[in-house]
């Protein structure tokens, strides 16, 4: 029977509308294709599963599972034939050492007029590379929320950090920007105290700043909030310290245009964390798996991508992958004031973190991607449109990106003024910095394809005449615009 002739004309009208829906996905270059064939799952799951074992025992900062997971990492990219970028062949040295406190003979005492506060050795954490004393010295206040004072304010006095809770990113940055000033202490409060050693990097900057005590103790901080005329008197014990030899593991991919081979971009990833957790029940391997041997893995797998195609990029590529991240990015640091490669000829960083889980607590984040300050600089728009093209979706976390931008190695780059963000696969996930962060809970398809947008967005970063730039409309962007400004010398 032939229908009637309304239906025909009906279904005709809503035809553009329905087609008007569906996006086309745009089809990526024949180089791009070859990257995104590249990619493999099971590649990256050889990775995690022995980064992550039980055998490299949470590769702590330092510690014999690190150098395990470190020589692992060498043997990768010396397997692709890959160009070293380190001090000794792939690895870039760093001199750290590992300091503990000692306790016994500790003193310190807070003076305001007749009131007199002794602190007890059990409620602080000492950080400090040599003995040290000093006798009813004056105390100088210092919000680190604020401007920091002039050298001559505080130079041979005892300072006073206020900062309510834990420390961000940045007050910590000024914190340690105040020990290189001259005082004779630097004392602040802490909700939390560690009782672990600490490492420290070796050589005259650390050894020449000032000792600082962290005291854990609220009611004393009350106490102390009003009092005026301040004096210290305190003894710092010479600390016990043992020479650490760190790596991180570096590699380039030179590129081939001659007017923009001397231009880097960075991919990176942390291949540490935190060890064995004395304190947990049962399990008390930290394995990692997510929190960084994902982020790991991706950065070797566009190593393999890139090498095994053949593809060549105008601009070099550096991969490198950082020691200590979970103790307060110390390989990142390191590398960013001791770069292989010119800070002020490196246009672009990309360092990832949490790429293998997609139970986010706030909900699944399959196919799906996000980057720290996603709209700080053009590099989120170029990871939106790689996006477009694997059939990811590359998103702004509202609640967490602008506030996560601060807490992963991508910081020192932008601080230096580099555009550089972290991108992730999910921010928090239920077993983070937990012995349950293990390699079968990761995703490797959903992985592989976060690495495909990754390996897109890179190829062109790499071959775009012009370098990504940081945002200027964002008014967050104001202390790395600077920065930039001064590194690569532009107005």
């Amino acid at each position: 029977m032939k229908k009637p002739v309304f239906v025909t004309v009906a279904a005709l009208m809503l035809a553009p509308c329905l087609f008007a829906q569906k996006a086309v996905q745009p089809k990526p270059s024949p180089d791009e294709a070859k990257l995104i064939r590249a990619v493999s799952a099971d590649s990256m799951r050889g990775d995690v599963s022995f980064l992550a074992s039980d055998l490299l025992e949470g590769r702590d900062t330092p510690s014999r599972g690190l150098e395990i997971a470190a020589e692992y990492l060498a043997s990768q990219f010396r397997a692709l034939g890959m160009k070293p970028a380190g001090t000794e062949g792939y690895f870039q040295i760093a001199e750290y050492a590992v300091v503990e406190p000692v306790t016994s003979g500790f003193t310190l005492t807070m003076e305001s007029g007749a009131e007199k506060y002794d602190v007890k050795a059990e409620k602080v954490m000492v950080t400090a590379m040599k003995a040290a004393e000093g006798a009813a010295l004056e105390v100088v206040q210092i919000d680190l929320a604020g401007e920091l004072p002039a050298r001559t304010a505080i130079e041979g006095k005892a300072v006073l950090l206020k900062s309510a809770g834990r420390m961000s990113r940045e007050a910590m940055r000024k914190r340690e920007q105040v020990r290189g000033m001259g005082p004779a202490v630097v004392i602040s409060f802490t909700p939390f105290l560690s009782r672990r050693p600490q490492l420290r990097q070796a050589g005259a900057v650390e050894a020449a700043a000032a000792p600082s005590v962290a005291i854990q103790d609220s009611e004393l901080q009350k106490q102390l909030e009003g009092a005026s005329s301040l004096k210290a008197t305190f003894k710092i014990p010479s600390p016990v310290m043992e020479p650490a030899k760190l790596k991180n593991v570096v590699a380039v991919i030179e590129g081939t245009d001659a007017a923009m081979k001397g231009q880097y971009i960075i991919l990176s990833g942390h291949y540490d964390h935190t060890g064995v957790n004395p304190r947990a029940e049962g399990d008390r391997i930290m394995n990692g798996a997510n929190d960084d041997a994902s982020g790991t893995s991706v950065v070797l797998e566009i190593a393999r991508a890139f090498v095994k195609t053949g593809v060549k990029p105008n601009r070099s590529i550096v991969f490198a992958l950082w020691f200590g991240e979970e103790k307060g990015l110390f390989g990142s640091t390191y590398y960013a004031a001791n770069p292989a490669f010119p800070l002020k000829d490196t246009v672009a960083m990309v360092n990832f973190e949490h790429m293998g889980r997609t139970d986010d607590n706030e909900g699944s984040t399959k196919g799906r991607m996000s980057l720290t300050g996603i709209d700080y600089t053009e590099i989120g728009q170029f990871m939106a449109d790689a996006g477009k093209v694997v059939g990811v979706d590359v998103y702004k976390h509202e609640k967490n990106s602008d506030p996560y931008f601060s807490r992963s190695d991508n910081q020192p780059f932008a601080d230096a003024g580099v555009p550089a963000h972290a991108a992730l696969g999910c921010f928090i996930f239920p077993d983070y910095h937990r012995p349950g962060d293990e390699w079968q809970k990761i995703d490797y398809d959903n992985m592989a394809q976060l690495t495909r947008v990754a390996a897109v967005a890179t190829w062109r970063m790499a071959n775009r005449a012009k370098p990504p730039a940081w945002n200027t409309a964002n008014p967050r962007t104001s202390q790395y615009l600077k920065a930039s400004q001064e590194l690569y010398g532009t107005k």
